[in-house]
């Protein structure tokens, strides 16, 4: 099959009616919920091919077919003008919740940094293939385009300063993020969200919510500046969570503990062996995944069988734990958001990097661009 030269801008002509129509509640539900469908496995499909670093014509042929935009509806009713904004925002929070969740998940929690993931994609895009980088930008710009559109509407009717400046939010936001991406984005937010209070003066929300959301900030900012000075891994374990709820004091004390521990044995740890705690079957899998498949990228779809007999060869585990792995070697994306999952990776690319295999970090960096 050739190369898709021209992508069908017009296919959804027969769902995109005149714009100036006035529409029952029913026909905007149905269209509404068929398009939170077709957005959330386009982004789910993105998600995959992400993950594996990889496309195929089939995918691409999906992906084409997909009818996917949002254009806001007049409803047709009896009733003044804001009785019409409460009735749509009630059909879009009926509609949408899963388009704009997964969103969240697929460009950042916050809509202004939404420009940033989507030119990551794009980098990744052409990366990916040669073939069809031009047809998966342009559905990342699509999607870009039109998710923006949904999100501002979708919490138009709702407090937006709460709804996207809420630090549970924020603190999923940054996951995946290296150190100082985190820094960037949680300080960038905090600048955000401080000039919106000045111009608001305050009119749509309380000075408590600002003073609790910027202390709780301003803990995550100590918190990301003491992983990066101790070396520490990426995702918080539940006790540096609890960290973010110590007072100043106590948390410099504990600081303070920790670095001199880490001074003490900073010298040792150059010639100390690996832990048996830290060779677990899943890191030795991956490693061993990374390092096949930077000799040969097919190397686990040929025979699983075979690559797991040759890791238990390597490992001496056990044959049906390997097997149960090379079925879904990085697991879903889903999956990979778990404290020990990112710590096996953290773990495997400090291993790689110490040995000069800077390509196979950068490829454990891109497969966990969207954990």
């Amino acid at each position: 099959m050739p190369e898709t030269e021209k992508i069908n801008t017009d296919s959804s002509d027969y769902l995109l009616r005149d714009e100036n129509d006035k529409f029952t509640i029913g026909e905007v539900v149905e269209e509404y919920r068929y398009l939170n469908g077709e957005f959330i496995n386009l982004m789910n499909l993105f998600l995959y091919i992400f993950n594996k670093m990889e496309v195929n014509e089939n995918e691409i042929a999906y992906m084409n077919s997909k009818e996917y935009y949002y254009v806001k509806r007049n409803i047709l009713h009896e009733g003044n003008q804001q009785y019409d904004e409460i009735m749509f925002n009630d059909i879009l929070h009926s509609c949408f919740p899963g388009t704009v969740n997964k969103a969240k998940v697929f460009f950042g929690h916050s809509i202004d940094d939404w420009d940033i993931r989507a030119e990551r994609y794009r980098s990744l895009a052409v990366k990916i293939s040669d073939k069809y980088y031009k047809d998966m930008i342009w559905h990342i710009d699509r999607l870009l385009f039109h998710l923006k559109v949904l999100a501002r509407d979708f919490y138009s009717g709702n407090n937006e300063l709460i709804s996207w400046y809420s630090f549970s939010g924020l603190f999923d936001g940054i996951q995946g993020l290296d150190l100082d991406e985190q820094r960037q984005l949680v300080t960038r937010t905090m600048a955000e969200f401080k000039e919106i209070c000045l111009i608001d003066g305050y009119a749509n929300i309380k000075k408590e919510y600002e003073d609790e959301f910027f202390s709780k900030c301003q803990k995550l900012v100590d918190l990301i500046d003491f992983k990066i000075k101790n070396g520490i891994p990426i995702n918080p374990t539940d006790a540096e969570i609890e960290e973010l709820q110590k007072e100043p004091e106590e948390r410099n004390i504990a600081q303070s503990q920790t670095q001199e521990q880490t001074q003490n044995h900073t010298q040792e740890q150059d010639h100390q062996p690996i832990p048996e705690t830290d060779i677990t079957l899943n890191r030795q899998f991956l490693a061993l995944y990374y390092m096949l498949n930077e000799l040969d990228n097919k190397a686990f779809s040929r025979n699983n069988a075979e690559i797991a007999r040759f890791i238990k060869f390597l490992t001496n585990k056990s044959y049906d734990n390997i097997y149960k792995r090379t079925k879904n070697p990085l697991k879903d994306p889903s999956e990979r958001t778990s404290a020990r999952y990112q710590s096996d990776i953290q773990f495997l690319k400090e291993c790689f990097h110490k040995l000069g295999l800077d390509n196979i970090v950068r490829k454990i960096e891109n497969d966990n661009l969207i954990g």
